[in-house]
Parts: C-alpha cells; sequence; structure tokens
C-alpha cells in the first residue's frame, strides 16, 4: 500500500480532523464535517483505501505482507468488542 497524500500518513487513510477549537462538541463538529474541505478530504481517504484495496487485490504477495503485518502487530494484543453480549441487533433503523 503505497499510496501517499492528503489524509495518508504510513500507509494509513484517516478522516479530517475536525476544525480549530471545535473538540467534538455537537454543532460545531456537524457544521465542520459538512464543510467543503472536509468533503475533500473524505473523498481522498475513500479514493486512497479504494486504490489500496484494488493494488491488494491484484498483488497476492502485497496482501501476504499485509496480513503477515498484521498478524506481527496483533500478536500480544487481543482483540475485546465494546459491544455487550446480550446486546441483540436493532431489527430497524426508527
Amino acid at each position: 500500500m503505497t499510496q501517499r497524500g492528503a489524509g495518508v500518513a504510513e500507509g494509513v487513510a484517516f478522516a479530517p480532523a475536525p476544525a480549530e477549537g471545535v473538540f467534538g462538541r455537537p454543532g460545531p463538529t456537524v457544521a465542520a464535517a459538512g464543510s467543503p474541505i472536509a468533503h475533500k478530504g473524505m473523498l481522498v481517504a475513500a479514493k486512497v483505501l479504494a486504490l489500496s484495496t484494488v493494488d491488494l487485490l491484484q498483488n497476492r504477495q502485497l496482501l501476504k505482507e499485509a496480513i503477515s503485518d498484521l498478524q506481527e502487530r496483533m500478536k500480544d494484543r487481543k482483540y475485546t468488542t465494546l459491544i455487550p453480549k446480550d446486546q441483540k441487533a436493532r431489527k430497524s433503523i426508527r
């Protein structure tokens, strides 16, 4: 995964950060997320993820290396879901 550009650091895509001084407050966060620059940042992140997926699907050796890297990074970590065991899936959104 060799893509580099806005929203990419060390091959990892991320969403644009909120505007300076916003710090997760609902109103300003929503306003900042809907801004043209946030939209552009999300498009760049989506393109990086999509092209990285294409790279992995077209290059079996790269996929094997990515899987090996993930396994190495996760060897001393255990995945724990934050969803309670007795949590039922919602039957509808509303």
